[in-house]
């Protein structure tokens, strides 16, 4: 289920008009499937990502954003939550398994 967005509050996992609406049911549902608590962050446009640069690559690739909660971005004392990288991680791998390879991603 959600949670509060911060430090401790597991993955952050983006919805918006770039990120593919069954990329992110998955994430959620493997989430939620897995035990991992995660946060919803809505994404207005682009992310500042590289995910807009895969986005928009040929025909367009469907794309979904997993984000590990911080604190002082790009500052030499950026903070993380080590168990909100690991839970990241453990989501990414349970969504890679997931993966149907004859799945389709068209809108």
């Amino acid at each position: 289920a959600e949670g509060e967005h911060g430090l401790g509050s597991g993955p952050a996992i983006s919805r918006g008009s770039t990120i593919n609406p069954k990329v992110f049911d998955l994430l959620a549902e493997t989430a939620e499937a897995e035990g991992i608590e995660y946060t919803l962050e809505v994404s207005a446009g682009t992310t500042s990502t590289d995910m807009d640069a895969m986005y928009l690559s040929r025909a367009g690739v469907a794309t979904g954003l997993v984000s590990i909660p911080l604190r002082y971005m790009h500052t030499p004392t950026e903070i993380v939550d080590l168990a909100d990288v690991e839970k990241c991680a453990r989501l990414i791998a349970a969504f890679a398994i997931r993966l149907d390879p004859h799945a389709s991603f068209a809108r």
